[in-house]
This record gives C-alpha cells, sequence and structure tokens, in this order.
C-alpha cells in the first residue's frame, strides 16, 4: 500500500528526483483547459480512481509496424507518445527495466502536454510502486510546463491523501502559489509528509522573500503555528539574508516573536562573514539583547576566519591593539582557534607584535590554547613566558594544554608536569592530571600520590576530598 510506505517513499522520491531544484514560475492563465481532439482507441479511468488501485491500465490494441516491432529505442517509443500513448506504452513494456522505466517517464511527459488529464488517470489507476510516483512526478511537471495550473489544483485536489499528493504538491507548488496563493496554501495544509511539507514551505519562504520581508510578515497571518511556518519563516530570512542581510536582520531584530530568532541570528551573521564582515560587526553593536549579540558575533568570526584565517586574524590583532584583548574576547577565541590551525607560526608572530603587554599575553595565551588541541607538546613549550602567577587566565591556560597533552600522550605530558615549577600553574597541571587518570584508567591509587603533589593544602584538600568521593561512590556500585 502506498500510504503504508508514505513517510520514506516520499524523502526518497525528493532526494533522487531533486528536492532541491527550482522551478520558475509561470503566469496565472485561463481556468479553462484547452480542449483537444481526444486520442483514438485510448480507453482512460475514471479520475476519481483510488490511489491503490490494482487494475493495470487498458492498452490498445493497435497494431505496430515491423519496423516499430523490430529495435526499437525508447526514444522512437517516446516519439509515439502524443499520437497513440498507449500504444506506445505497450511497446515501452517490453524494453528491459532501465529502459522502461526511461521510456515511461518521457511518454507520459509528451502525453500529459496534449491530456493532462487522460494521462494523470492512467498513472492514478496503475499499480502502486516508486515507478508510479516517479510517473506522476513527470505528469504534473509537465503539465505546470503547458501554463495550466487550474488543472494541477484540480487534479491535486482529487489525489488521495499521501504520498502521490505529498510529491505533487512539491514539484508544481510554485506554479500554484504563482496563481493562487491562497489555495496552494490550503494544499500544503494538506501534506503529510514532514520532508514534503519542509520542501513546499522552503519554495514558499523564498517566494515571500523576493517580495520583501512585509510581505513575509502578512503570509505569516495565514499560517499556522508548527514545523511548516518554522520552515517556511527560516527560509524567508535566509533568502532575505543573502540579498541584503541588513534588512534580514533588522526584521528579525523587530520580530523576535515570529521567528527562531537564535537560529535566525546565526543564519544572518554567516551571511555577513561571507560577504561583509566588517559591516556585520558594526550592525552588531544594535543588537541589545546580550546573548544575541554575543550569538552573531561569536558565528561571524568563527565563519569568517574558517573562510579567511589571515584577514579575519589580522584585522582581529589591530582590533586588539588599537583597544584591549578584553573588549574582543568575544570574537577573538573563535578567530585565534582557526587562525592558528590555518598558519600557527604567522598568527603567532603577529599576535607578538601586539604592543600592550598584557593584551599580548592575554591573547597569546588563548592562540596557544586553540594550538594545543593538534600540537599541545609545541603549545607547552611555548606558553610558559607568557602565564602569570595567581591568574585565573593562566590556571585555565596551562589545564586545558594539560589535557590536550595527556589525552595524546599521557606519559610525556606526565613528565612535562612533574617538571613545572612548583605553585599555583602546576597546582593546576596536577589537578588536571588527577582528572584525566580518574576518567580513563580509574586509578585512585596513581591519582592520589599525584594530588599528594600539590603544593597548596586548600587544593591539595580540595582535590583529596573530591578522590575520596568518588571512590567510595565507585565501590559502592
Amino acid at each position: 500500500m502506498v500510504c503504508g510506505v508514505a513517510g520514506s517513499l516520499v524523502y526518497l522520491t525528493l532526494n533522487l528526483l531533486g528536492h532541491s531544484q527550482t522551478i520558475t514560475s509561470r503566469p496565472c492563465v485561463d481556468p479553462t483547459p484547452t480542449r483537444l481532439k481526444r486520442i483514438p482507441k485510448v480507453r482512460q479511468p475514471s479520475i476519481h480512481a483510488r490511489d491503490n488501485s490494482s487494475v493495470a491500465p487498458a492498452v490498445t490494441e493497435s497494431k505496430l509496424q515491423p519496423e516499430v516491432r523490430n529495435g526499437v529505442s525508447a526514444e522512437d517509443i517516446i516519439g509515439m507518445a502524443s499520437r497513440d500513448p498507449m500504444a506506445a506504452i505497450k511497446l515501452a513494456q517490453m524494453l528491459p527495466a532501465e529502459e522502461r522505466m526511461l521510456a515511461l517517464r518521457g511518454i507520459v511527459e509528451v502525453w500529459a502536454k496534449v491530456d493532462g488529464a487522460g494521462c494523470y488517470n492512467w498513472v492514478m489507476a496503475s499499480e502502486a510502486s516508486k515507478e508510479k510516483t516517479s510517473l506522476l512526478i513527470g505528469t504534473m511537471t509537465s503539465i505546470a510546463n503547458t501554463q495550466n495550473p487550474q488543472l494541477l489544483f484540480s487534479l491535486i485536489g482529487s489525489t488521495p491523501k499521501g504520498v502521490l499528493k505529498d510529491v505533487s504538491i512539491f514539484y508544481v507548488f510554485q506554479d500554484l502559489a504563482a496563481c493562487d496563493m491562497e489555495r496552494a496554501l490550503a494544499l500544503a495544509r494538506d501534506l503529510s509528509d514532514e520532508h514534503a511539507a519542509r520542501g513546499v514551505a522552503e519554495k514558499l519562504g523564498r517566494i515571500g522573500a523576493r517580495q520583501g520581508m512585509e510581505e513575509v510578515s502578512k503570509m505569516l497571518e495565514d499560517i499556522p503555528h508548527g514545523y511548516f511556518r518554522d520552515y517556511f519563516v527560516s527560509s524567508a530570512i535566509e533568502s532575505a539574508g543573502k540579498a541584503d542581510p541588513a534588512k534580514a536582520l533588522e526584521w528579525v531584530l523587530a520580530n523576535p516573536k515570529l521567528c527562531d530568532a537564535a537560529n535566525s541570528i546565526g543564519n544572518l551573521s554567516t551571511a555577513f562573514a561571507l560577504n561583509s564582515p566588517l559591516d556585520g560587526l558594526e550592525l552588531a553593536a544594535g543588537i541589545k539583547d546580550g546573548k544575541l549579540r554575543e550569538l552573531f558575533i561569536q558565528n561571524l568570526g568563527a565563519t569568517w576566519a574558517q573562510n579567511k584565517p589571515e584577514e579575519a586574524g589580522k584585522w582581529l590583532i589591530k582590533q586588539i591593539s588599537e583597544t584591549d584583548y578584553s573588549s574582543n574576547e568575544t570574537i577573538a577565541v573563535d578567530i585565534m582557534h582557526r587562525w592558528i590551525q590555518s598558519d600557527p607560526q604567522m598568527a603567532l608572530s603577529q599576535i607578538s607584535s601586539i604592543p600592550d603587554v598584557p593584551a599580548r599575553n592575554q591573547a597569546m595565551i588563548a592562540a596557544l590554547e586553540a594550538y594545543s588541541t593538534f600540537d599541545p607538546q609545541a603549545a607547552a613549550a611555548k606558553v610558559g613566558p607568557f602565564l602569570t602567577s595567581n591568574s585565573p587566565e593562566s590556571e585555565k591556560a596551562i589545564s586545558e594544554i594539560a589535557d590536550n597533552w595527556l589525552r595524546r600522550d599521557p606519559l610525556e605530558a606526565s613528565k612535562w608536569i612533574g617538571s613545572m615549577k612548583d605553585g599555583p600553574l602546576k597546582d593546576a597541571s596536577i589537578g588536571q592530571l588527577v582528572s584525566n587518570i580518574l576518567s580513563k584508567d580509574q586509578d585512585y591509587q596513581m591519582a592520589n600520590l599525584w594530588a599528594n603533589q600539590i603544593g597548596s593544602m586548600e587544593k591539595r584538600n580540595e582535590v583529596l576530598q573530591s578522590l575520596q568521593k568518588q571512590e567510595t561512590q565507585s565501590r559502592a556500585k
């Protein structure tokens, strides 16, 4: 049964047959379909044939020319479709499987242009299969190419709810919306599969964005809350952001309840990062919500540095040199991380040029933390001069570097920690080592030996108490 496989089949069909393709919209035409001369010897089933009908469509017994019966190709058969579609179908069914489907798809595409309703009836009367789905798509898109949306509305309206209706709406929705948006939206609400609904909603969002975000606001009045609405808004904002990210951002900030503001902010920051990062950073100052502003700046910086790490990195160094590190920390972390992965020597060299010593040290620590994610030994060798005793930032950095090195090479990392000068930084590193021993080996004896080497009595007691608690819980299991 078609309905039993609706979800998976729609998903498969939409992906295999071009989920992302764009269909050019067409103008609305006179609703009365052109009446063409009926093809002789073609017996059509009722337009109300059930979707799950197992009755094979009738085939005429037309006499075929000898040259057609022998050595016939799919192209030859398709050429017959406008004159005698049923004879063409009979020939197509004699072809090998891979050629048969190609021929049948070509036949319905030709047939639907001259007799859309007749072709639809034949497809709907055929047995349920993936082939049927493909043939219906070919029929509907071919009718759309004849600029007859009213026939599309009629045929889709008569299609039983399920996978066939879903794919029909999906592939010709743009044509339907161009003619009658209200009726198109009514059909969209009949979609039974989320994948199809998403595709239609995204098409609708792009249509709305082309007309302006004010039009999107009006369209939202007729779309109930739910995943269709969410996909529509997201698509509209994304499309508007590509054309004019500043206007799209303005709409999001003015209408936070009409969209997922956080997701939209993230998407728009990406648009700015790829096209005009400095404009984006300038506009970020106008985002009043602190969390949204931070999200926007972080994502912009990360995307910018991912695509142009040197450009983003040099801009950051200039900003830190002209102001300080703290005021740029939100964007600095992600830019540092991607820049140092791209060219560590260049990044460290540029950071060394920051004139203000505290700002330079903070930037260098952040960069070396990032460096330690892929070369912790090199980061450990360079970080010493920039660390400050009794500094939370320095303790965090040394713990991060120790953690990254311990994950890669615990023996060498342990030697490095053991060789460090006594003090808060070594204590922080030992604390990280103890944590790694417990998470990897659950060796409480070894962990206690290291914990007792912590110089600060307060820190040592804190770590030992935590150890004792974890060991007790572990034994109780």
